[in-house]
């Protein structure tokens, strides 16, 4: 498909999947068998300065601010456990 912008062509290729970058708590529970419920419990003690539970983002300020787990950070910490556990 091509998209006509200002005047010059970009041709957009289109894949038939693609890959995401960053998971959400039902997706990483849903990866991992871990309850929503114990991820958000790990991320308040991460924030107390305890080293649990894989790395996340907030994508906005506030308590119900939505969070995101970036794949590279969700694959560090299950290479970390599985390191651990050898």
């Amino acid at each position: 498909m091509q998209k006509k912008l200002a005047s010059a062509v970009f041709h957009v290729e289109h894949t038939s999947q693609v890959q995401p970058t960053m998971l959400t708590p039902e997706q990483l529970s849903a990866r991992t068998g871990i309850a929503v419920g114990t991820l958000s419990n790990w991320r308040t003690q991460r924030n107390a300065g305890e080293d649990i539970g894989p790395r996340f983002v907030k994508l906005a300020k506030g308590r119900k601010a939505p969070v995101r787990y970036l794949i590279a950070d969700v694959e560090e910490w299950e290479q970390r456990l599985r390191s651990e556990a050898a």
